[in-house]
């Protein structure tokens, strides 16, 4: 292992520091760090563009909260890097180890002792008057939901091509299993195993009192079609980015071909991870 790519949350002090720590100790032995442009910034280092930061790099690591790590997750997907997370947020779900572990187990990794797992991930296209207009991929979920003022949207569901149901509601989620103990949770969705390669669908706020979660297979495209006369309409990525949807658009959302591969160096099982960082939610800091 020769190079390391960094990803931090430069919104905060405390990363951006941490991250100048660690490239001095990297230094020292002989590897070389990688940082994007606005990162490298913070960082004082030189900055590489995304496909060489990407390519070259032979792992990440992320100093930041779940969000930070979400946005690393997308910046280098299909480049398949294993990613390992550094919890400076509140949560710390996709984060692996904590900030006083930080040195011990990067001298783990640095030796080869580590796992990887694979997480699914989901792509989205946006269709308007016949024409794609837009594209994403996500982590955790896509949320198709209504503007700031308070009117339901409809939204027709498909699978393939067989209608599913249509949803008066405040919207609905997308879902991967890592999604599934995010916005999908709160919203009554189910939790799932992340080693499953499964679709949520989860209504949010639905004006029914037969409308439920579904779960689907990895091989079907969810079809959502925006009926949103009145209402403001929105496709938001893993809760950072919003592309504005109109009246009638589509938004197909299928498994990537892909998926993010996290770095793991601890053995500890999804439920313990569950229960840990579960019980602890007294807020939001989604870093």
């Amino acid at each position: 292992m020769s190079k390391i790519g960094l990803i931090i949350n430069f919104n905060k002090q405390k990363p951006i520091q941490l991250g100048k720590e660690i490239i001095e100790w990297l230094e020292k032995k002989k590897i070389q760090v990688l940082a994007p442009e606005e990162d490298a910034r913070f960082l004082g280092i030189n900055a590489k563009s995304h496909k060489e930061f990407c390519q070259e790099s032979d792992v990440i690591l992320v100093l930041g909260g779940d969000g930070t790590f979400l946005r690393a997750a997308r910046y280098t997907a299909g480049y398949e890097k294993p990613i390992l997370g550094v919890n400076l947020g509140f949560l710390g779900f996709l984060t692996e180890i904590e900030v006083g572990e930080v040195y011990f187990y990067l001298e783990k990794m640095l030796q080869g002792d580590y796992s990887v797992e694979e997480r699914m991930m989901l792509y989205a296209r946006v269709r308007r008057n016949n024409h794609w207009v837009d594209s994403f991929h996500a982590l955790n979920d896509f949320v198709i939901n209504k503007g700031s003022f308070a009117r339901l949207i409809t939204l027709d569901v498909f699978l393939d091509d067989d209608f599913v149901a249509s949803y008066s509601s405040d919207g609905v989620i997308i879902a991967t299993p890592t999604g599934s103990t995010a916005y999908s949770l709160s919203a009554g969705g189910p939790i799932i195993h992340p080693s499953l390669d499964v679709g949520i669908i989860t209504p949010i706020c639905p004006h029914s009192l037969y409308a439920r979660p579904i779960i689907i297979c990895p091989e079907k495209i969810i079809k959502v079609q925006v009926r949103a006369v009145h209402a403001d309409a929105m496709l938001t990525v893993d809760g950072q980015y919003g592309f504005k949807l109109e009246n009638g658009d589509e938004v197909w959302i299928e498994k990537a071909h892909f998926p993010t591969r996290l770095i793991r160096v601890k053995e500890r099982d999804f439920f313990q991870v569950m229960r840990e960082k579960l019980k602890a939610d007294g807020g939001s800091n989604y870093d």
